[in-house]
């Protein structure tokens, strides 16, 4: 199957720049695999990536295994939860001056409970201890979890490079062992919209200093998000009853909310997860008397009950704005529940 994939690299220069997230529950601690095994590798790698297309790795044999593990700037540490292992980090200093977070994950029965953050720190700490003067990460739309880039981004470290190409992936995921069904890259709310011949976009970072959804119990909360297309620029510029008419207003409103279901799938995973859309604030970019602002987030909205049926279904807020953002037409922010 040929998806589109974006790798971002992210970096952080100076220690001052961590931002630390706050400590994690009792019972959760840290320590580093002073000899790790090819066996607890391929363990780490294959529980937390295996629903995430990780899959570089998982031909790598015996000996290759004990070769990377002898380098001597390569550092496993491993993430407890009560005794259990929950996720860990890979470090690896073999580039003078840099170190890299070569792997990072929290595993799927541990994800939700605000540890990812703390780790993520705790990797960053931990390369400026090796003496990096840089410590730096790259992360993609698939082989890693989904809300990564916003943690990378909320301990400090700014992306410096994005890159979307076509990349041949298998049709599911690998899954943590062979014959698990993995989890597929298209859930069934995307075919839906496949089938209306729409796509839910790669979403790209935030243009400023916020991240594009927050979590907090069953509830995703997606920032505003606009007509953007997957190369960053916008469509459907001006306002609504001077420079576009209500059909193009909806169109807007549609590729507007297909990108707010590209950011909580890059939250959540899978859209088939959402139990419910809960809310909808649609703000339309117009002029004083234009008063069809609930047609044209009617766009959105049709859009939402076509993919998710009554599950779909949710309350509004359709408003007029004397201007939005970069002179777009309209901007919608959601609410979800999520299982």
């Amino acid at each position: 199957m040929l998806v589109d994939v974006t790798t971002w690299s992210l970096e952080t220069k100076d220690p001052s720049e961590l931002r630390p997230s706050p400590a994690p529950p009792e019972g959760v601690e840290l320590r580093q695999a002073l000899k790790p095994t090819p066996e607890l590798g391929r363990f780490l790698y294959t529980a937390t990536g295996g629903n995430w297309y990780w899959f570089n790795r998982l031909g790598w044999t015996y000996d290759h295994w004990l070769e990377w593990f002898s380098l001597e700037r390569v550092e496993v540490w491993v993430m407890y939860s009560g005794g259990t292992p929950a996720g860990f980090f890979e470090l690896d200093g073999g580039v003078e001056g840099d170190v890299e977070i070569a792997y990072f994950g929290v595993m799927p029965q541990f994800l939700g409970q605000k540890l990812g953050g703390w780790l993520v720190g705790e990797a960053i700490r931990r390369g400026w201890a090796m003496g990096a003067r840089r410590v730096w990460v790259h992360t993609c739309s698939l082989d890693a979890q989904p809300q990564a880039l916003a943690n990378y981004q909320a301990r400090g470290m700014r992306v410096f490079k994005e890159v979307t190409e076509p990349m041949e992936v298998p049709e599911v995921t690998p899954g943590p062992w062979p014959g698990f069904q993995g989890r597929s890259e298209v859930s069934k709310v995307e075919e839906r919209l496949a089938a209306l011949g729409h796509k839910v976009p790669v979403p790209g970072a935030p243009i400023a200093n916020f991240v594009n959804t927050v979590r907090t119990g069953n509830l995703v909360f997606t920032a505003g998000q606009g007509p953007r297309r997957e190369d960053g620029q916008y469509d459907y510029v001006g306002k609504l009853g001077k420079d576009l008419d209500v059909e193009t207003g909806r169109k807007s409103a549609e590729l507007v909310i297909l990108n707010c279901l590209g950011v909580l799938k890059q939250e959540i995973g899978d859209l088939d997860r959402v139990k419910r859309v809960v809310k909808l604030l649609g703000m339309v970019n117009c002029t004083p008397d234009f008063t069809d602002q609930p047609k044209v987030i009617n766009g959105a909205s049709d859009l939402l009950v076509a993919a998710f049926g009554e599950a779909g279904r949710h309350a509004r807020s359709a408003v007029g704005m004397s201007s939005l953002p970069l002179g777009i037409s309209v901007e919608i922010e959601m609410i979800v529940e999520v299982a």
